[in-house]
């Protein structure tokens, strides 16, 4: 059912990025749809570029600076940053650190700084 889904979306929408969430399988399917891992999978990486190919997109949502290192240490190609400070509806998250990256262009993506402080 999923993969029919990707299928119709991709079709529909081909000049859109298209990540799968969690699953490897569905996303190898397809030469362009990139794979998303949730912070706790992130260590998966590795087996997900083994099972399709190093063009494809890999990330990860990351909810604290330690994760958003050790998903780059995995190979992420991007971060996808989730819940890192106290809100509404995460009340009592505390931020271990603050993130700050910057970019001359956000299409220029070998051109970026990141500052932990």
């Amino acid at each position: 059912m999923l993969e029919s889904a990707v299928k119709t979306i991709v079709e529909k929408f081909p000049d859109v990025t298209v990540l799968v969430n969690s699953n490897v399988g569905v996303a190898s399917e397809f030469q362009d749809v990139g794979i998303h891992l949730p912070e706790d999978l992130c260590k998966f990486h590795s087996i997900a570029r083994e099972k399709t190919s190093d063009k494809k997109t890999i990330g990860s949502s990351v909810h604290s600076v330690p994760a958003a290192e050790k998903a780059d240490e995995n190979g992420a190609d991007y971060l996808l940053v989730g819940t890192m400070f106290e809100s509404e509806s995460h009340p009592g998250k505390v931020a271990s650190q603050v993130v700050h990256i910057s970019s001359n262009s956000l299409a220029d993506t070998d051109n970026y700084s990141v500052h932990w402080t």
